[in-house]
Order: C-alpha cells, then sequence, then structure tokens
C-alpha cells in the first residue's frame, strides 16, 4: 500500500489469506535483520495514518493532481505541441457502488515524447533546459521519449517547471 523510504519498511494490506501467510512469513526472516529503530517508526507512520484517518493519502493524491494539471496545461499550449507530447494520464477512476469519480490516477512520473525529427534525443533536448530524466531506452521505449520524475519537494517541481517553459 505504501512505503517510506526514512523508514526503510513498507507494508501492505491484502484480503487474501494465503497472501497474508506468506508476507508473515517473509516478514519473520527479514526482520531479523531490521533494526528496532526503523521498525518504531514505522510503527509511528501506522498509528499516524490510522489516527488521522489516513487523509495523508489524499494530501498526496491531491498534491500530485495539481503537478499533473500543471504540465498538461504546460505541454497543451500551441508552442508545445508542435515539439513535444505528453502521454496521457488513465482516466478517472470509478466509485464501484456509485459510479461518480473517486479519483483522477496522477502517477509518479510523466512521459513525454519528442517529435522533433531531428538526430537530437528527448533526453538531450532535455538537458539543453536543464532537465534531467530518463531515456526512454531503458523502459521498452526509444530515445524520443524521456520520462520525468514527479516526486520532489515542491520548489524543486517549480524549478523544473521554469525549466521546462523554456522549452517553447
Amino acid at each position: 500500500m505504501t512505503g517510506h523510504a526514512s523508514s526503510r519498511i513498507g507494508w501492505a494490506i491484502t484480503p487474501s489469506a494465503a497472501v497474508a501467510e506468506r508476507m508473515r512469513t517473509f516478514l519473520a526472516v527479514v526482520a531479523l535483520g531490521v533494526p528496532r529503530e526503523p521498525q518504531l517508526r514505522a510503527a509511528a507512520i501506522l498509528e499516524h495514518v490510522v489516527a488521522h484517518d489516513g487523509e495523508i493519502f489524499g494530501y498526496a493524491r491531491q498534491r500530485m493532481l495539481a503537478r499533473w494539471k500543471r504540465l498538461e496545461a504546460l505541454f497543451g499550449r500551441p508552442a508545445f505541441r508542435a515539439a513535444w507530447r505528453l502521454e496521457p494520464r488513465d482516466p478517472p477512476k470509478l466509485d464501484r457502488f456509485s459510479g461518480e469519480v473517486a479519483y483522477e490516477p496522477s502517477p509518479a512520473y510523466a512521459w513525454l515524447q519528442y517529435l522533433v525529427a531531428t538526430n537530437v534525443t528527448a533526453p538531450a533536448a532535455m538537458l539543453k533546459v536543464g532537465v534531467a530524466g530518463r531515456s526512454g531506452l531503458g523502459y521498452g521505449k526509444d530515445d524520443r521519449f524521456i520520462r520525468l520524475e514527479l516526486l520532489m519537494r515542491d520548489v524543486t517541481f517549480d524549478a523544473m517547471m521554469r525549466k521546462l517553459e523554456r522549452l517553447a
């Protein structure tokens, strides 16, 4: 379900008794080498999530959705559409019972395709404005694609957006 890098511990919830048992067995083996401090930190994080009814998930979803809206607005401009295509997000997820929109997906990374027919790769074109990303070559795409990470501090994201505006 979630994990926190600083705690070096992640967790999951499953409705399957068989999967839960396999997880329990795995944890019994690997937890022997996990220091007590990260275990206590993970317990504190879980207690906070429960005490605040999981509001951290709504906060994170809202924050990432706002970033996606900014990216979509930027790359939707005519000056950008000629050279770059932002791959669209998945459609909104519907509540199974009400049929209403439950949430809009907001992935942790964005794929951009460089449309200019030159010998310049997407990562090289991005580096010209100071934005580093991962080439599509490592992800089953070609080097006309670049993957931009979106999980970063607000100040870093804002700086990236200012640099991306210089692509036009």
